[in-house]
């Protein structure tokens, strides 16, 4: 990309999102490639029979706005008065703000920002891949020590408990509500509960568990913040994993779409994801200060990386794992 090209996109997403424009080229790259928006279905037909793509014209919008929607009309517009302006106004360089609609496509690469639905590339790898698929399983079963009492909210097919039972001799519970997944528990030799984690821990007393997992699980419950401060009362240290909303890719998807984002963490369409109480994590980090809660270590997956949680990571990790405890 040119300089001004560069700059050009950076002056937009300081009125999308001041956070976006701190971004070096290599990161907004990155994440505008997980992405791609296509024209299809949203074509007008025009006076000759063919197709014309048009961007939806805001309620509210400057002079400029509006011609960047018209498409093409308003770039010819623009390059007539362009002309006149430069005989009163030799040498001035253009203004940052103009910007016609073709530079919007060019500057970012695969986006096409008129209109379109936001859909993952299919050809190109994400850098998530390059983690593995259970990441923070392996952060787990090292904060974890031997011979510790394990609660698992949410346990799945209990592969995790399996491997602390087995390597670590822990004293493991799981709690799952998904029937096929308590059957593979129980084959699996994992101590299983079936019940809805909504429903709260009534069966169990105050801090009876050294440590309660709740991995990826958080943000699909109904009651999340109940089941926090259930996961405080029974443990001493929680472990909480979840996708992190405001992940860069999250932010520029639905900046620029105006859709709900499809990345590698988020990869459900509205209608039919499991996600019903999404959050990022400065949101987490709120609810802790509120509700008597300290972050005790946490680590990030970014660029396909996990490495220790960083100050700025409420932009730039794509999920996060964080041990907590009551103050």
């Amino acid at each position: 990309m040119k300089q001004r090209t560069l700059d050009i996109l950076r002056r937009l997403l300081e009125r999308i999102d001041p956070a976006l424009a701190s971004l070096d080229l290599a990161e907004l790259e990155s994440a505008l490639e997980a992405t791609e928006i296509t024209r299809s279905g949203f074509g007008v037909q025009g006076s000759g029979g063919n197709d014309e793509v048009r961007s939806p014209k805001p309620e509210s919008m400057t002079k400029d706005e509006a011609r960047m929607a018209d498409g093409e009309e308003g770039t010819e517009a623009r390059r007539h008065e362009g002309t006149e302006a430069m005989a009163n106004d030799e040498g001035r360089s253009p203004k940052p703000d103009r910007i016609t609609d073709g530079e919007i496509r060019r500057l970012t690469g695969n986006w096409q920002l008129a209109t379109g639905n936001a859909r993952p590339i299919e050809n190109r790898k994400s850098k998530i891949e390059d983690a593995p698929p259970r990441w923070q399983d392996t952060i787990i079963e090292s904060e974890i020590p031997a011979g510790a009492s394990v609660l698992d909210l949410g346990c799945g097919d209990g592969q995790l408990l399996a491997r602390l039972i087995q390597d670590k001799r822990v004293r493991g519970q799981g709690i799952e509500l998904d029937a096929a997944s308590v059957f593979e528990c129980i084959a699996r030799g994992v101590p299983v509960l079936q019940s809805d984690l909504d429903a709260g821990l009534k069966g169990f007393a105050d801090q009876s568990f050294d440590y309660v997992v709740l991995e990826e699980t958080l943000q699909t419950l109904h009651r999340p913040a109940d089941v926090l401060a259930e996961m405080l009362r029974v443990g001493r240290t929680g472990i909480v994993s979840f996708p992190n909303f405001a992940h860069l890719r999250v932010r520029l998807s639905l900046a620029l779409t105006g859709r709900m984002p499809l990345t590698p963490t988020l990869p459900y369409k509205w209608y039919e994801t499991p996600n019903i109480h999404l959050l990022s994590l400065s949101d987490f980090l709120d609810w802790a200060q509120e509700h008597g809660a300290t972050v005790v270590r946490g680590y990030a997956l970014a660029d396909g990386r996990v490495r220790p949680l960083a100050a700025d990571d409420n932009l730039r990790a794509e999920e996060v794992l964080l041990v907590v405890q009551r103050r």
